[in-house]
């Protein structure tokens, strides 16, 4: 069971006021929540992407949304290349719900559902990780050969 309780700090409290970088599960959680939003506006996923990331905006979600409680860091070129990555394979995607959902049309999918399946379908599908990895380094400050090291 978790804690229902909505934080108005972005979850600092319970760290001792200290902010941290983000898991992976809680930027899948963004990124599937920056797909749902996609589908009620004609934005470039960068746009979108950039909007939420605004800290002064950002900021305030920790409050609807334990996900958005730490600083995306790390993360952030993952999140950037989801959402890219996304938005243009959605035909794509949508092309495998059709057809391996059986008995039900794509738009029967509710939204919320459709966004989740995406981000699953995309990562299993072999995002880029090679960049991913690249480009989350890159911003950590680590070295091309502790890079290639992981990959390998």
């Amino acid at each position: 069971c978790y804690n229902q309780e909505r934080n108005t700090d972005g979850g600092r409290a319970a760290r001792g006021g200290k902010e941290t970088n983000m898991t992976r599960s809680n930027a899948r959680e963004i990124v599937a929540n920056l797909i749902y939003e996609m589908n009620f506006t004609r934005d470039s996923a960068d746009s979108v992407v950039e909007q939420t990331m605004e800290p002064l905006y950002y900021d305030t979600l920790g409050g609807e949304s334990e996900a958005y409680a730490d600083k995306p860091g790390g993360q952030l070129p993952y999140i950037r290349d989801a959402v890219r990555g996304i938005r243009e394979k959605q035909e794509e995607l949508d092309g495998y719900l059709a057809k391996y959902a059986i008995n039900w049309s794509v738009s029967r999918i509710s939204k919320v559902a459709r966004a989740i399946l995406h981000v699953a379908m995309y990562e299993a599908s072999g995002m880029d990780r090679k960049e991913a990895m690249k480009a989350a380094a890159k911003d950590r400050g680590v070295s091309k050969r502790d890079i290639y090291r992981e990959l390998l």
